[in-house]
C-alpha cells in the first residue's frame, strides 16, 4: 500500500467576494455579561429582574397566607358546629326519652373532644294551630314545643314538637 503525499490547496478570495451572514439581533443589542459580548443563550438574571421577583413574591406570599389562614379558621368553625349539633341531638334524644310528662326546661353542660358545650332545653305548651307560639299559663293542650340550643363555643339548635297521644 502506497501513501501519497497530499497537498492541501487553500484558495484565497478577495474581500469583495466573501459573503457574511447577517448579524443576529441579540448581538446587535449587545447582550452584555461581565463586560463581554457573547453569542448564545443568556444566563442568569439582571438586578432589575431580581428586584421585580422580590416585589411580586413579597405581595403574593402575605396574600396567600391570609387566605389560607381564613380557610383553616372556617374549617375549625365547621368542625365545632358539627360537634355542637351532635351535642344538641344527644340532648334532644335524652329529653324525649323522659316521656311527655317528664319533659321540662333545663340547662346542661357537656365536654366533647376537650371542648365544653353548654346550652338550654326550653319547653313550652303550644296550640295545634300555632306550633311556634308558646302559650302561658299552660292550657289544656297536648302539645309541647322543645327547643334545644347550644350556646358555647358555637351556636346550634334543634326544635321539635311532641304530643301526648
Amino acid at each position: 500500500m502506497k501513501v501519497k503525499n497530499l497537498k492541501l490547496q487553500v484558495q484565497s478570495y478577495p474581500p469583495s467576494e466573501i459573503i457574511t451572514p447577517p448579524t443576529p439581533s441579540y448581538l446587535k443589542r449587545g447582550c452584555r455579561r461581565q463586560g463581554r459580548y457573547f453569542k448564545g443563550r443568556m444566563e442568569g438574571f439582571t438586578l432589575i429582574e431580581v428586584v421585580m421577583i422580590i416585589v411580586v413574591v413579597s405581595i403574593a406570599i402575605p396574600t396567600l397566607l391570609i387566605v389560607l389562614g381564613q380557610g383553616a379558621k372556617q374549617g375549625v368553625d365547621a368542625e365545632l358546629l358539627v360537634s355542637a349539633t351532635n351535642v344538641a341531638q344527644a340532648q334532644m334524644e335524652a329529653t324525649l326519652s323522659l316521656g311527655f310528662s317528664g319533659i321540662a326546661s333545663t340547662a346542661y353542660s357537656t365536654t366533647v373532644g376537650g371542648n365544653t358545650y353548654s346550652g338550654n332545653v326550653t319547653v313550652c305548651y303550644v296550640q295545634a294551630a300555632a306550633l311556634n307560639t308558646c302559650v302561658t299559663p299552660p292550657p289544656t293542650t297536648d302539645y309541647k314545643r322543645i327547643s334545644v340550643t347550644v350556646t358555647s363555643p358555637t351556636q346550634a339548635g334543634l326544635v321539635t314538637v311532641v304530643t301526648n297521644y
